[in-house]
């Protein structure tokens, strides 16, 4: 459910999931928008088996699993949103989509409690957009939505 939270915030044609090891929240979105490309990417060569596996299973044609890790990804043209959740620090996830996301772009990430140490030390070349609470029924945890935007 908490990968669906995303769902909101996804306006544009495709985005790009960093580290997306079981799927989340890049296979809820592909099921939740078939008409929107899904760029799942894994560098384990076991989870990514696993999310081909999948992707098969369920016939999702809008989802491509590349495996690699995400900052040497090069896309043909430049992603203009990019997910994640349980993968990096914010500071990580910038420095990895950086090369790829295209400017004003941007990265949405899932997190936990300790969130706002990491809205000190933000990515290089990228803005605080804002920061979204998440509601996840059954789940009493505090979680927010991270939204960041490349810089121009």
């Amino acid at each position: 459910l908490d990968s669906l939270s995303m769902a909101a915030h996804w306006v544009e044609s495709e985005l790009a999931d960093i580290g997306s090891g079981a799927g989340f929240p890049g296979i809820p979105l592909a099921i939740l928008q078939p008409q929107r490309s899904v760029i799942l990417l894994e560098s384990n060569g076991k989870k990514a088996s696993f999310l081909r596996e999948v992707q098969r299973c369920l016939e999702l044609q809008n989802v491509t699993v590349e495996q690699q890790r995400a900052e040497a990804y090069r896309p043909d043209q430049p992603i203009t949103l990019a997910t994640a959740r349980a993968v990096a620090p914010l500071r990580e996830l910038g420095r990895c989509c950086r090369p790829w996301l295209a400017a004003g772009g941007r990265l949405l990430a899932m997190k936990g409690p300790g969130y706002a140490a990491e809205l000190k030390q933000l990515p290089k070349g990228f803005d605080l957009h804002s920061v979204q609470p998440l509601q996840v029924p059954g789940l009493d945890g505090e979680r927010v939505l991270v939204i960041l935007q490349k810089q121009d």
